[in-house]
């Protein structure tokens, strides 16, 4: 991961390589460089990169990847280590943590943010880029693959009263697994959550209770084909 001699250098470095949505390529690199930094800085107060010690980016920037990373650091270090007019900003951004961005998306908006850094590195940015167009490619052939599935089913005719939501369903999935190897997992899941929504429509907005019971008695039944 290129040779960084400050430990805010590491901090400022992880966190691109996480935002450019290409974390998932060193993904034991990382684990291992943050948890040597907990294990040695984990009070906060023991690094060895005094100038960054009190400012504050470092130190949430910090106190985040070690988190999310699965590590506990009291969520009450930035608040009190903060001036009062930062203190609710840095509450509010604790109630509402990165990682609950949706990855892709947070990948391409810090596209034009990263290359604004002075720290910005061209080679890094450049392979974020390439990387987010290939899989953007590989998503698009998926979905087309998955909406091509929905099409032959010719629910519109057969049951035209269920909502179509398969490339709705498709990004929900996206958004949990982005990575190209869970292709399969992608696939699979979007067409489970497809059919569980006409399911749905089914009980919600068409069947009448006798028709619900016999339709649930069936879905229940161990063996289908058992009269």
């Amino acid at each position: 991961m290129g040779n960084i001699s400050k430990p805010s250098q590491t901090l400022d470095f992880i966190d691109a390589i996480q935002r450019l949505g290409i974390a998932y390529h060193f993904e034991v690199e990382i684990d291992e460089i943050l948890r040597e930094m907990y294990n040695s800085h984990c009070d906060f107060n023991n690094g060895d990169d005094d100038h960054h010690h009190n400012d504050l980016y470092a130190i949430s920037l910090k106190f985040r990847l070690l988190r999310q990373q699965g590590y506990k650091i009291s969520c009450e270090f930035l608040a009190t280590h903060s001036s009062s007019p930062l203190r609710e900003k840095i509450n509010h951004a604790l109630k509402q943590p990165l990682r609950k961005g949706i990855p892709r998306f947070e990948a391409r908006q810090y596209f034009s943010i990263y290359q604004e850094d002075p720290s910005c590195s061209e080679v890094l940015l450049n392979f974020a880029k390439l990387d987010f167009n290939i899989l953007q490619k590989h998503h698009q052939k998926e979905l087309s693959d998955i909406t091509k599935w929905w099409k032959e089913l010719d629910f519109a005719k057969k049951l035209p009263f269920a909502r179509d939501r398969v490339v709705e369903c498709y990004f929900w999935i996206l958004a949990v697994y982005f990575e190209r190897e869970y292709a399969l997992a992608r696939r699979l899941l979007t067409k489970v959550i497809a059919m569980t929504s006409v399911i749905d429509d089914i009980y919600d907005i068409h069947g009448t209770p006798d028709e619900l019971k016999l339709f649930t008695d069936a879905i229940e039944r161990p063996d289908p084909f058992t009269l």
